[in-house]
């Protein structure tokens, strides 16, 4: 079965353009200043190792790793054609504080199997932008058990997207959106928060914050119970 490939393709494939390896979507000139703003409170402010899942076209984490030079940055996809965006984003961002991109399915039970020898065994913070919308639900359910085994004691997992809160949808925009996301596939959905946080409370991580940022999404932060 698919992992997070036909999602990956769901997400930025309808508004991509190129220049070269680099990818360019236009969301992320959207959402990045609103994700930058709860990042700059969020993040550790030592230096420390941030784990991005679904990294995409690679632009969020090269405008994350110009603005917060002192954290380390290990961007990652399913869809090994995206390495070459990553990477090419990655080259032109000021520091070298970007790891190369490193392919990983989170639905697997060992995310780095044979590439870890030069990773940290934990991280800070695990970030994870516009993926269980537009993936099926056991992405999130592997996120999660992900997130449970590689997040340091004090670590987050922090996501970014459209959700439903106490089964209602937050604009008439995001109705409109799940009926395309479903036309895609129908496993794909706008999640309700509140069974985000079952799935995380099984895998020991509470819901800390809930972050409400333009436009109609919102950044719920997890941490340890």
């Amino acid at each position: 079965m698919a992992r997070l490939a036909p999602a990956q393709q769901n997400r930025i494939a309808p508004e991509l353009t190129s220049t070269n390896a680099k990818l360019d979507a236009p969301s992320f000139h959207r959402n990045i200043e609103p994700i930058t703003t709860v990042l700059r409170d969020v993040l550790p402010r030592e230096p420390a190792d941030v784990l991005e899942i679904g990294s995409g076209t690679g632009q969020h984490v090269a405008s994350l790793a110009n603005v917060l030079p002192h954290l380390t940055f290990w961007p990652t996809e399913y869809d090994a054609a995206s390495f070459a965006s990553i990477d090419a984003w990655s080259a032109d961002s000021e520091g070298a504080n970007i790891r190369p991109a490193r392919k990983v399915d989170v639905t697997e039970r060992v995310w780095f199997a044979g590439e870890a020898a030069d990773m940290p065994e934990q991280f800070a913070a695990i970030l994870c932008f516009n993926v269980i919308h537009i993936s099926p639900w056991e992405v999130t359910e592997g996120l999660f058990s992900g997130a449970a085994r590689l997040l340091a004691p004090l670590g987050q997992l922090i996501l970014y997207g459209p959700y439903r809160v106490e089964g209602e949808q937050t604009a008439d925009s995001n109705i409109e959106f799940e009926k395309w996301l479903k036309a895609r596939d129908p496993r794909n959905g706008v999640r309700d928060i509140g069974e985000v946080e079952a799935v995380a409370n099984q895998n020991s991580l509470m819901l800390l914050d809930f972050h409400e940022v333009p436009a109609n999404n919102f950044m719920p932060v997890f941490g340890r119970s």
